[in-house]
């Protein structure tokens, strides 16, 4: 027996449906084996059998159930929600910035990276030769498409898009960032979740400043940020109710699994 679980939502003013049943996943899974991304100079993350003494939990070994431990950071090896504990002495945890209700309006938009020499707008340090930034202006132009139509969230996907993205190497391709500029137009939209398929909205070497990180938190607290997103081709561009699905453990960030779902007016 199959269900048909939809959801009518308000959003300004319009009523629209979603069909809970066909979740449309934007992730990328959190892998222990085979050909997987890199970045930050990250070693891959590891997965064993639990061991204690002579016993080890490996029913290859004879055991009469698997027990994995993992080795992973929810920042380096998968998609991932953080929170503005990521850079503060404080601990603050990103469950406590997630919506009660787990659903939030989004808007998915597309943007090819260009030059940093091709645009008047700012970083936080000086621009490098080879750096490719996400502006304000081209943020601007792709929510052209959409208008009026202000949501909880931002998912920015960069262009071109294949699932290479799911085992780049970003230490020998250095990824994209957003422009100060972008993350200003960004806190002024009033975008509390911002979504990307970047490893990070700063440039990955910046000194450790994460200059980005401060300003998109400077005003709001209660924001989060996912990064290193995959959003096939086949989902276009528009308005979605978009669900996080981040993990349950009490840190500052924690594995997710974003999935949208497409909205019908009623």
């Amino acid at each position: 027996m199959s269900l048909e679980l939809k959801l009518t939502v308000e959003w300004d003013g319009v009523k629209f449906q979603a069909s809970l049943s066909k979740p449309l996943d934007i992730s990328i899974p959190f892998q222990f084996e085979g050909e997987r991304f890199r970045a930050f100079g990250a070693e891959p993350a590891t997965s064993a059998p639990y061991q204690a003494g002579d016993t080890v939990l490996d029913v290859q070994a004879g055991a009469g159930c698997n027990c994995q431990v993992f080795q992973f950071s929810a920042h380096l090896h998968g998609t991932h929600t953080e929170c503005v504990g990521h850079i503060t002495a404080e601990k603050r945890y990103v469950e406590d910035c997630l919506p009660s209700s787990g659903y939030l309006t989004a808007v998915l938009v597309s943007v090819e990276p260009i030059p940093a020499d091709q645009t008047q707008e700012s970083y936080n340090l000086p621009f490098e030769a080879d750096d490719r930034v996400i502006t304000a202006e081209q943020i601007q132009g792709a929510l052209a498409f959409f208008p009026n139509a202000r949501s909880d969230a931002l998912i920015l996907r960069t262009m071109p898009n294949s699932d290479a993205k799911r085992v780049r190497n970003y230490d020998e391709q250095p990824p994209a960032f957003l422009t100060r500029d972008a993350v200003e137009l960004i806190n002024r939209l009033e975008i509390e979740h911002l979504l990307l398929d970047l490893p990070s909205v700063d440039r990955a070497a910046d000194e450790g400043k994460l200059g980005n990180h401060h300003l998109f938190w400077e005003h709001n607290e209660k924001k989060t940020i996912t990064e290193l997103l995959y959003v096939p081709n086949r989902v276009s561009n528009g308005k979605y109710l978009l669900r996080l699905n981040v993990s349950n453990i009490r840190s500052d960030a924690a594995p997710s699994r974003p999935v949208l779902y497409t909205l019908s007016q009623v």
